[in-house]
């Protein structure tokens, strides 16, 4: 049995060495304040500012608008003239005719006037893609961040109770030698401690994975690492939220649906009004003509020049107007319905963000004090020199609501990134 115990202390030996560099290893990483930046790239914002000005999307988008600009330029031009050449021969009367002309094919005027003013509205169209891509971007970005800073946030103080369990175990060492603890004593400091440890594995693994995502979206290892090292969480957290309504009407101009809704009442428009003037007359074409005749064995020619232009003239009703305000009629109708279960998505959502902050400023109103209570009471008896061995278990629950307390926490944060999510961009204080 004695050799059993010495195989026992020795396995525990090498399992809390391993367990005590690991730490060492994590917590240098968390406050290395080598990674630390400050400035523009400090913090959320700088996150935020890289990831958006690294995204090839937006790029994409803003070399489609010179494609617009360009198929715009090129349907305003002119198509090139026609070359027209003729000889005839009539045999009945020795008569030979030749000619020439050059025709001129003309733009459609309600063409160019339609170009132009598709163009402008895909071009606008464009730019307010440009801007919910930045905001799709602040929100991922955010969510990262929030990630990262409550694993770390996790790790810290998980690890102080890890080591706070380490320290137990090597008091509990002392007292057994002096008969003072039991063997089952030690067993449960052990269980609990490769419990907490693979709940610290667990959360590094989070921490790392929220750096790594924010390096896929263009920031750097070193910037993505220093974002994290300050703990200011509530910078995640918008105390005052504006009015319902405001919220409502951020949420729906901010929503895809409304993107696209504006865009295709915009291109009904303008087909509207083209088809109300397009009874005028188009000019198609412009030609100029020349030519001469001739008869057999007759040394006379007579030349005839001429010009001719040609119209395009609208006189039989297709039923394109009516076909427009039934399409601009139901479309308005769906429009109608999407905005409905939007304004109740964003109705709810703000009252679940509001139940949350209230129930976690109650807690927190509780909470600090009773918990500073508690610690200072730990510190005076330390200074007396009362027995530690017997608030271990106050010391552990302590831990215990500090972990619960950080759940709370991301709770709060949680319920706000979802309602970001459904408003289409991050709020601030000041919005």
């Amino acid at each position: 049995m004695v050799g059993v115990g010495i195989i026992e202390t020795r396995a525990n030996e090498e399992s809390y060495k391993e367990m005590e560099s690991w730490l060492e290893e994590v917590e240098q990483l968390l406050n290395d304040s080598g990674t630390a930046t400050s400035g523009f790239l400090g913090g959320l914002s700088g996150l935020i500012a890289t990831a958006q000005e690294s995204d090839q999307r937006q790029a994409a988008l803003q070399a489609h608008v010179e494609v617009i600009k360009a198929r715009t330029a090129m349907g305003r031009s002119w198509e090139d003239p026609e070359l027209r050449l003729g000889y005839e021969e009539q045999d009945g009367q020795e008569q030979i005719n030749r000619g020439a002309a050059i025709r001129f094919r003309l733009p459609d005027r309600a063409d160019r006037r339609l170009l132009e003013k598709i163009s402008q509205v895909d071009i606008d169209w464009v730019h307010q893609k440009i801007n919910a891509l930045k905001g799709e971007i602040a929100l991922r970005v955010k969510r990262l961040y929030a990630r990262g800073i409550f694993a770390r946030m996790r790790l810290l103080s998980e690890a102080d109770h890890l080591k706070e369990l380490l320290e137990q175990e090597r008091q509990l060492g002392f007292l057994k030698e002096a008969g003072q603890s039991s063997a089952v004593e030690q067993a449960r400091l052990v269980l609990e401690q490769l419990k907490l440890y693979r709940s610290l594995r667990s959360e590094f693994t989070a921490f790392e994975n929220a750096i790594n995502e924010l390096v896929s979206l263009g920031i750097g290892t070193a910037q993505a690492q220093g974002a994290f090292q300050s703990e200011n969480w509530s910078e995640l957290i918008v105390e005052q939220l504006p009015a319902r309504e405001s919220l409502v009407t951020i949420a729906i101009r901010n929503s895809g649906d409304t993107l696209k809704y504006n865009r295709e009442d915009a291109m009904l428009s303008i087909r509207l009004n083209e088809v109300k003037r397009s009874w005028l007359p188009s000019p198609s074409f412009f030609q100029l003509r020349w030519g001469d005749r001739r008869e057999t064995g007759n040394s006379i020619r007579e030349e005839e020049w001429g010009a001719l232009a040609g119209f395009d003239i609208d006189l039989f009703d297709d039923h394109e107007e009516e076909l427009l305000l039934s399409i601009r009629r139901e479309t308005g109708l769906n429009r109608n319905v999407d905005l409905k279960e939007l304004e109740q998505e964003v109705k709810s959502r703000f009252a679940d963000v509001q139940s949350v902050y209230n129930s976690y400023e109650q807690y927190q109103a509780v909470y600090k004090p009773a918990v500073t209570s508690i610690e200072t009471m730990l510190n005076e008896n330390a200074a007396a020199g009362g027995n530690k061995k017997a608030l271990w278990d106050i010391r552990d629950d302590l831990f215990d609501l500090e972990g619960e307390f950080l759940d709370m926490r991301w709770m709060l944060v949680e319920s706000q990134l979802k309602f970001e999510s459904s408003l289409g961009q991050l709020l601030s204080n000041g919005e």
